[in-house]
């Protein structure tokens, strides 16, 4: 009887293909497969990648898990290796090939060579316009105006006099979704803080006060009582405050619906005042309109 040639597989045993498979399907014998397996086995698994034997169960408890494969090195994924690393941007290489003459003396060729950057490009200088006015205009609109979007913004561009596309500006709004704290009065009369207080009568019918403030004098040029009040009502409230008076510089307000109304913007516009509004949430950043309502709350309201 010929020896069956055993193939090279995984786990099972099969004889080579040929007349003995066809002729009655016999099993091998044990004694004839048992040198090829062992031949087998050496030549399928070299030495010192022998199998780890399975971690033993402990009595009584679950079988434990085996330890996940990982790699020699940290976050990589299989034996080659974890993903490229990220090519530089083009503005990236013309800084690293600005940096390289300066830093080791090397000519401006061998420069653009190492930081793999045309030379062509590096003597290349871009025509377009600046527009460094403009984008520090709109940051300062988005930091005073944060809950405008891009076509008041614009709106409010082409009032002052910026003949710029509203494509534009929509890209260009993203630049600033928070102001920065807003800088300290340094006369009477410069800024304004201006908030609501709420509160009801005897009979349950509500009502609002609109209270104004000066951040300087801390004097209130203005107490004005409604059940209802709109921003234009706030405007012609201002309106009467300010016929006899100079008018400030800037009044700082929440993100209250009066507040935030056309109305009011329109007239804030026409009179030259600007509507510094504070970050969501931050009612400390209006601090003095704060304190103020709190002293005419427990002085006033809560007494009578």
């Amino acid at each position: 009887m010929k020896r069956s040639k055993v193939l090279r597989g995984a786990g099972c045993l099969r004889p080579a293909p040929g007349r003995e498979r066809h002729a009655g399907r016999r099993r091998l014998q044990a004694g004839i497969q048992r040198g090829h397996v062992l031949r087998l086995e050496e030549e399928v698994r070299a030495p010192g990648r022998e199998r780890a034997p399975p971690p033993a169960a402990a009595r009584g408890r679950k079988r434990t898990l085996e330890a996940p494969r990982r790699g020699p090195h940290a976050r990589q994924t299989h034996a080659v290796g974890g993903a490229t690393k990220k090519r530089l941007t083009p503005a990236r290489r013309r800084e690293l090939a600005g940096w390289l003459p300066g830093t080791f003396q090397v000519s401006c060729a061998r420069a653009c060579r190492l930081a793999q950057f045309s030379r062509a490009a590096w003597y290349r200088r871009s025509r377009a316009r600046d527009q460094s006015a403009l984008r520090l205009r709109i940051r300062e609109l988005a930091h005073a105006q944060p809950r405008f979007g891009y076509l008041r913004i614009w709106v409010m561009l082409r009032r002052e006099g910026w003949g710029v596309n509203r494509k534009r500006v929509r890209r260009r709004k993203h630049i600033s979704l928070h102001r920065g704290q807003a800088p300290c009065p340094t006369g009477p009369r410069e800024r304004w803080s201006m908030d609501f207080v709420h509160d009801a009568l005897a009979d349950g019918r509500p009502f609002r006060i609109l209270t104004v403030i000066d951040q300087w004098s801390r004097l209130s040029p203005l107490l004005e009582v409604a059940s209802r009040m709109s921003g234009f009502t706030v405007g012609e409230a201002l309106d009467r405050v300010l016929e006899a008076a100079p008018r400030p510089r800037s009044i700082t307000v929440d993100h209250g619906t009066e507040f935030q109304s056309r109305a009011l913007e329109d007239w804030a516009y026409r009179c030259g005042v600007q509507l510094d509004f504070i970050r969501p949430g931050k009612p400390i950043e209006n601090a003095f309109i704060e304190s103020f309502n709190g002293r005419l709350r427990d002085e006033c309201l809560n007494v009578h």
